[in-house]
């Protein structure tokens, strides 16, 4: 008895802190931000991107910063997704859960599919008719206007898709009255397990047995309302859950927070390798080199994702207001930042100027232009209620 009023009143304290630490805001922010300057990397590449634009400008340095981003962005995005699910389960009942998610994650993904998704998959048609038709880019752009309304996936809102299903799978868990046990029992074995040093060397199994079909080294996004590569889901599915645990378990919380550094070196000496290996040894052929680096892959993005989750949640104790009004407008700069980017990217094609130029360019002007229109259009609209909840201007 004395135990369980012990255990209740720390998972209490647990919560409360939570809800006012504001280092897993502070990353979830981070991370979005990142996108700029992963996806304007891209075409830059020495090595091409399946189905994205590419231009003639390239350097291996931008090889290294996809890579180096890649590696860790999209898992930490579904551990802090995960995180917050039970957060949010906690804090309100299921119909309030239910209503939150839906304003939050359902009206954006559907509005944005509408309306953010085709203008901002029209530049790869505007590529098209360049690089494989030869027309200038204004003809470019005006011969492109017959595809604009054509289905070709849900770009960058696949995220928020991914986290729809993932939040009807608990919910339908939660009604399921035999699971509960189940839960607890596996809770109770990530507790026992991460009370050893090498916890991840074991969690970082399942992901390896779903990375192995994959014919690239990391994970390909799935952009398709019905999953080409649900392994793929499997994977995030479980990160989602790994983040789920996070929330309520003090011991996963003690080993990250403690060992977040070690995780973090293990994560880029990981890194390092696998990018030598990528760009100088990878023939996708699957002998035992190939599984060997992909076990290593699934170390790196654990080791990488835990330790920055550590690093932002130990160090960060408060927030400044530029960190908080950032932190607001990340959700419209996930949205929007795609299609600023791929216009650009397109633009510059047709510029025979250096590719770190180009970057530049792109990234500042994506930018300037997601930040000034979230504070002048967005913020303080019913949009921006939407994303972050209402602001008043002062």
């Amino acid at each position: 008895m004395i135990f369980y009023l012990i255990r209740l009143d720390w998972q209490t304290l647990f919560m409360k802190f939570y809800s006012r630490n504001p280092g897993i805001d502070v990353l979830r922010a981070v991370a979005m931000l990142l996108g700029i300057f992963l996806h304007g990397s891209i075409p830059y590449k020495l090595f091409p991107q399946r189905n994205w634009i590419h231009d003639n400008n390239t350097s291996i340095i931008f090889d290294f910063i996809y890579f180096f981003v890649h590696s860790f962005r999209m898992p930490v995005f579904f551990i802090i997704a995960g995180f917050f699910c039970n957060h949010l389960l906690r804090k309100y009942p299921i119909k309030a859960f239910i209503k939150n998610r839906i304003i939050r994650v359902g009206i954006p993904f559907i509005f944005g599919s509408l309306i953010i998704v085709p203008f901002t998959l029209f530049p790869y048609a505007i590529n098209n008719m360049i690089q494989n038709k030869g027309y200038v880019f204004s003809e470019a752009v005006e011969q492109s206007y017959p595809t604009f309304l054509s289905f070709k996936g849900l770009a960058h809102l696949w995220f928020l898709y991914d986290l729809l299903i993932f939040y009807t799978f608990v919910l339908i868990l939660k009604k399921l009255t035999f699971f509960i046990p189940f839960y607890k029992r596996f809770q109770t074995f990530f507790n026992i397990l991460f009370i050893e040093k090498y916890a991840l060397l074991l969690v970082s199994l399942p992901v390896w047995i779903c990375l192995l079909p994959n014919e690239d080294l990391y994970l390909i996004t799935d952009t398709f309302l019905i999953p080409r590569r649900p392994l793929n889901l499997l994977i995030f599915g479980y990160l989602f859950a790994l983040g789920y645990l996070l929330y309520s378990s003090k011991t996963i919380h003690e080993n990250i927070c403690s060992n977040y550094k070690k995780y973090l070196i293990t994560s880029l000496s990981l890194l390092l390798l696998l990018f030598f290996y990528h760009v100088y040894i990878q023939n996708h052929e699957k002998n035992n080199i190939w599984y060997l680096m992909k076990y290593l892959v699934s170390l790196q993005v654990l080791f990488g994702s835990f330790g920055l989750i550590g690093l932002f949640m130990s160090e960060i104790k408060q927030e400044s207001y530029y960190v908080r009004y950032i932190a607001d407008a990340s959700y419209w700069i996930y949205i929007i930042h795609l299609a600023i980017i791929l216009y650009l990217q397109v633009f510059l094609t047709t510029l025979d100027i250096s590719s770190f130029i180009k970057y530049f360019i792109v990234v500042s002007v994506t930018a300037f232009i997601s930040i000034v229109s979230d504070g002048l259009l967005i913020r303080y609209s019913i949009i921006g209620g939407v994303l972050h909840g209402p602001k008043k201007r002062k």
